[in-house]
């Protein structure tokens, strides 16, 4: 058993059921996506973050008829925008369907900005600062995921039409660019590589104060290299090999 003294209870239960689990139907779930919500009631797991994978292949596919619809009843797009809000306010955020309400705000975010809207340089600059300053104010008093949406709906508009030149030489930068690339693959390999740094290396184990600061600045700071140089790899050996195949298989 690996220590994990002084994790969250959350933590300890998902590491001490993947290692006293070994069924085949255990096995099955992790293949092919199919644990509960660990966030809500843990279920045994290889990897919480995965649960956002089966959310994209629902709303992945969903989502092209949503748009087909509102391209041919463009007075369906406000409906359906409160509709899924709803849903989502309602519901579990880590259920795919009520996940739906991003993808779908994201289309709308696009459609707006290829209908040739351009904000002056000064409007860029007062929409970033008041998202981020509103997000940084909500954050620890809110918890609905609606309102993070929203907000960063709201910044992504004012980025995708950047007028702001300094801001949008930095945006387009090599390293930036990499950085989205490899972004989801840092979400999804963050939690395993923690995991394995405070099994092996017992972080988090300190009971003074003091220490505790420092072990877990450490414990982020090998946390984040690791998992950017495996992230690295599986976008060059892995993702972008796929990407082309599965571009040369449609076209």
């Amino acid at each position: 058993m690996l220590s994990y003294t002084n994790t969250s209870e959350w933590i300890k239960t998902l590491v001490i059921n993947s290692e006293n689990e070994s069924s085949l139907e255990y096995l099955i779930k992790n293949l092919f996506l199919l644990q509960k919500d660990p966030s809500f009631n843990p279920d045994p797991t290889w990897n919480p973050p995965l649960w956002t994978i089966r959310t994209e292949f629902l709303c992945s596919a969903i989502l092209p008829f949503i748009i087909s619809l509102v391209f041919k009843f463009r007075q369906l797009k406000a409906p359906l925008f409160f509709i899924f809000l709803w849903v989502m306010m309602t519901s579990s955020y880590h259920a795919p369907l009520p996940c739906f309400f991003a993808f779908f705000v994201g289309f709308i975010v696009c459609n707006i900005s290829e209908e040739n809207v351009r904000f002056k340089s000064s409007e860029t600059k007062y929409l970033i600062i008041t998202s981020i300053i509103t997000l940084v104010l909500i954050s620890p008093k809110i918890s609905n995921p609606v309102v993070y949406t929203l907000i960063l709906s709201q910044a992504l508009l004012a980025l995708i039409k950047c007028t702001w030149q300094p801001l949008k030489r930095l945006l387009i930068s090599r390293p930036l660019l990499f950085l989205g690339k490899i972004s989801y693959s840092l979400y999804l390999l963050h939690f395993p590589v923690m995991l394995m740094i405070v099994g092996l290396f017992g972080i988090i184990s300190q009971d003074r104060l003091t220490s505790q600061y420092l072990l877990l600045s450490l414990l982020f700071l090998l946390t984040s290299i690791i998992t950017f140089a495996l992230a690295s790899l599986s976008q060059i050996l892995i993702e972008a090999p796929f990407n082309n195949l599965g571009h040369k298989l449609f076209n």
